[in-house]
């Protein structure tokens, strides 16, 4: 049994509870769920159905203590009430109890995130990776007007379109992470004028965007190092951010420096 949980789980609890905490705010009528899991361990957030994945999970799980059938019983029980089963995001140094009881329960994992890490006081940033395709100048700016959060927002929703994830969706993620006080924004242009986004939360790196057209230019690698200077700046020792295993995101993440620091899967009933 593992009794502490790895930082980069802490972080991504505290991530999620925040944006429950926006959306809580938001939609004052529907009741946002944020379950902490006292004896296991982890956070479980229960938003609408149409946020489902990003905005409706369960993480950290299992950290602190044994999963036991009554436990996932009473999970499904919060998820019911918007007709959904949990999403169970699992850390593989989490107790082996939550996948003998999910796997008894007809849970199956629907593929693997890699949590990357860098630590700031051991790691020397690399030089930034040059354009595939041609010289680019790269200019990264922190929003901070009023005007730049809503180019962000746009640019975010472009960036991430051809994903599979609703336009409702991209919308909320971008729209919660510029009201977040505790959030940095990031907007790149490059010679050409095109906008790309980013942000950055604690030690916490989101996944940057880009759009198609543009992308293979040194984008994802000049606003990956922007937030790493900022981060060291702020005093952070570790950043971590979380990725679908073999993405761009996570090609990108590889090429400055940030190493893969462990998996989790990603569970759900059909």
């Amino acid at each position: 049994m593992r009794l502490t949980t790895p930082p980069p789980e802490q972080t991504e609890e505290i991530h999620v509870i925040r944006q429950a905490e926006i959306l809580k705010a938001w939609y004052s009528a529907y009741d946002i769920c944020i379950q902490h899991q006292e004896v296991a361990g982890g956070v479980a957030i229960r938003s609408l159905p149409q946020l489902q994945g990003k905005l409706t999970r369960v993480v950290g799980l299992e950290l602190q203590g044994p999963f036991m059938p009554q436990d996932l019983r009473e999970l499904e029980a919060i998820y019911a009430g918007i007709h959904l089963q949990p999403e169970v995001h699992s850390c593989e140094y989490a107790d082996s109890s939550v996948t003998q009881v999910l796997a008894v329960a007809g849970y199956f994992s629907r593929g693997s995130l890699s949590v990357y890490c860098m630590d700031l006081e051991d790691s020397d940033e690399q030089p930034m990776a040059e354009s595939s395709k041609e010289t680019t100048t790269v200019r990264v700016g922190e929003v901070t007007s009023d005007a730049d959060r809503k180019r962000f927002i746009a640019a975010s929703i472009a960036g991430f379109a051809d994903g599979g994830r609703s336009e409702e969706l991209l919308s909320a993620l971008a729209r919660i992470a510029t009201l977040r006080a505790d959030t940095r924004l990031y907007i790149a242009t490059n010679n050409a004028g095109e906008d790309h986004w980013d942000c950055s939360v604690g030690g916490y790196l989101y996944l940057d965007s880009t759009v198609p057209e543009y992308r293979a230019m040194g984008i994802h690698a000049a606003l990956i190092h922007a937030r790493l200077r900022v981060a060291r700046d702020m005093g952070f020792w570790l950043v971590t951010l979380s990725t679908r295993q073999g993405s761009g995101s996570a090609k990108n993440a590889e090429k400055v420096g940030v190493e893969m620091a462990y998996r989790k899967e990603v569970y759900i009933k059909t």
